[in-house]
Formats: structure tokens, C-alpha cells, sequence
């Protein structure tokens, strides 16, 4: 039996490399890793918006990805970006897997912690069943019917000998197995809790990001010949710009808001009423470029540039649509919370 239970032990120390590379320490460093990629994408990304607009000032008149490549000052930015998406990708990837070998390694020592049980139990059994024998030849004996048996004596101290022998070496052992299975479920937990959708996807979606930065180039000044001054990039285009940012800031006051919430629902309060002043600001912006898309109907469907421009007052609807259903949802999200 000993022999046996000594297996469980060099099952344990198989696992032990695992359970120190898929730690809750190491697969939070390995995220750590891959969100210090992410800022560094996004501050890239910014780079290549600024780099973007110089780019028209410089002259370059298309609007598609290899007409702003031409020129070198958006090019590097570009290749800046392309490369640490590519070290982004690398490390998400790790991080995803750490996490995913970390669940792996509790499941394996879950089935570990079973044998253990499983085989204490069956030798707690085995020693009862030998001890009540014992009893029944020793009682025998005394009353004179029966001698106790030699092999029942020597059965019973040998299995008491090696349960007190081992049951302390695998108490010890049912111990380490517990505390690595809390640390490393906490560990195949962070992946989850600690990326959110828009960093996760941010490397699958990269083409989507560079086409965003792409629809908010300024108009070239071919493009914008004969447009009203309120149709124009100086004037639509740094509306849009601001309605689009108000409304990201708007969704992320809500996020803050249920974030909060979590610990103490009176915490939300600062992020609500700052969200929904955001709103009014962000609903009298959407109501004046309404009133412009209907004043100028006309001259946007004449417009050289007239896909652009339906384009740009699409920003801006879903940018209003987006930041109210944020505010609603959230608000019936707290009135919900106890």
C-alpha cells in the first residue's frame, strides 16, 4: 500500500512544473504583457491618425490605404502599428494559453486529489475490517473458545503502522494539492476578468481599426470645391470628431458606473450624472448636424465627395445612438442592483 500511495506523490511533482509556469503570478504578467502591447497600439493607432491628416496636407488626395502609404511620414507610422499588433497577437496568444493550461492543470489535480481520497479511504477500510477480526478472535479467546490469531495480530500492526506512516505524508500532500488548485483557478480566471472584448479583439480586428482611421482623413481640398462651409472637413469633419469622442467618453463613464457599482452602488452616482450631461451636450451637437444633413440635402447628394459625407453624419447617429442606449441600459442595470 505504501508503495502504492508513494505514486501519488511522483504524480504531484509531474504537475509541479505546470503548476509553477500556469501560477496566478505568471499568467498575470503574461496579461500585464500583452495590455502593455494593447496601449502601445492604441497610442500607435493615435500616432497614425495625426500622421494621417499631414499626410493630406501634404498632398496626397485618395482615400484608400495604399494612396496614403505613398506617403513616408504615414507609411512608418503605419509599419509602427503593423509591428506591435503583430507582438500584441504574439502575446495574447500566450496569455490566452497560460490561462487555458492553468483550468487544465486544476483538472488534473482534481482527479489527483481523488485518487488520494479514494485510496485513504479504501485503506481506512481495509485497517477497520482487520481491527474488528482481531476484536472477534481476541473475544473468542477470552472466553475460551478460540485462540487469537498470530497473522490477525501482525495483519492489523502492519496496516496500522503504514496508515499512520503515510496518512500524515498525504494529508500533507491533499494540502499542496488544494493550495495549487486555488491559485491556478485563479489563475485560468484572469484571462476573463482582465481582457475586456475590445482588447481581445483587437488583433483580429486590426484591418477594421486601420479602415476607421481611414474614414475620418480630412476632405482633400479637390474634394470640398463648391460644399457649404458647414459641409466642409473644418467644420462637419471636427464635429463628427467631437461627437464620435464624447460618445466613446459617455460609454465609458457607463462601464466605470457598473464597475463601481459592483462594491457600492452609490459610487456609480458621479459617472451617471456626468454621462447623462455628456448626453445633452452630445443630443443638441446630433440635433444641429441633423438640421445641416436636411438643410444641405441637396448639396450632399451633388457632392463629388457625397459618400464621405453621408458617411460622416453616419458617425455621428451612431455615435448619439450608441452613448443613449449606454446611458439607458445602465441606468436600468443599477435600478436592478440591491
Amino acid at each position: 500500500m505504501a508503495a502504492k500511495w508513494g505514486t501519488h506523490e511522483a504524480s504531484f511533482r509531474k504537475l509541479e512544473s505546470a503548476i509553477k509556469e500556469y501560477s496566478a503570478k505568471e499568467c498575470g504578467a503574461q496579461i500585464g504583457a500583452f495590455a502593455k502591447h494593447y496601449k502601445a497600439c492604441q497610442d500607435l493607432a493615435e500616432k497614425l491618425s495625426f500622421a494621417l491628416v499631414k499626410a493630406r496636407s501634404n498632398g496626397v488626395t485618395g482615400g484608400d490605404l495604399k494612396d496614403f502609404r505613398k506617403d513616408s511620414g504615414f507609411n512608418d507610422a503605419y509599419k509602427a502599428l503593423d509591428r506591435e499588433v503583430d507582438a500584441l497577437w504574439k502575446e495574447q496568444e500566450k496569455a490566452f494559453q497560460m490561462t487555458t493550461m492553468a483550468k487544465q492543470t486544476v483538472s488534473d489535480l482534481k482527479i489527483l486529489g481523488e485518487h488520494v481520497e479514494t485510496d485513504i479511504k479504501a485503506h481506512s477500510k481495509e485497517l477497520k475490517e482487520a481491527q474488528e477480526e482481531l476484536k472477534k478472535s481476541q473475544d473468542k479467546a477470552k472466553s475460551g473458545k478460540g485462540t487469537v490469531s498470530p497473522s490477525a495480530v501482525k495483519l492489523v500492526q502492519g496496516l496500522e503502522k503504514d496508515f499512520n506512516t503515510q496518512s500524515g505524508v498525504l494529508g500533507k500532500l491533499m494540502d499542496r494539492i488544494q493550495a495549487a488548485s486555488k491559485d491556478l483557478t485563479e489563475a485560468g480566471g484572469l484571462y476573463r476578468r482582465e481582457v475586456d472584448q475590445t482588447m481581445e479583439n483587437y488583433a483580429a480586428k486590426f484591418q477594421k481599426t486601420i479602415e476607421k482611421i481611414l474614414d475620418l482623413a480630412p476632405k482633400s481640398a479637390a474634394n470640398e470645391a463648391g460644399l457649404p462651409t458647414a459641409l466642409q472637413e473644418r467644420v462637419l469633419g471636427v464635429a463628427v470628431k467631437k461627437a464620435v469622442a464624447l460618445g466613446q467618453e459617455i460609454e465609458k463613464q457607463c462601464r466605470t458606473a457598473l464597475e463601481k457599482a459592483a462594491k457600492d452602488r452609490a459610487l456609480a452616482a458621479p459617472e451617471m450624472k456626468a454621462a447623462g450631461a455628456g448626453l445633452a451636450l452630445l443630443k443638441k451637437s446630433h440635433t444641429a448636424l441633423a438640421a445641416n444633413r436636411k438643410k444641405y440635402a441637396k448639396a450632399i447628394k451633388d457632392a463629388k465627395d457625397s459618400k464621405e459625407l453621408y458617411k460622416q453624419f453616419r458617425f455621428a447617429d451612431e455615435a448619439f445612438a450608441g452613448a443613449e442606449k449606454a446611458l439607458v441600459e445602465t441606468a436600468k442595470a443599477l435600478a436592478g442592483m440591491k
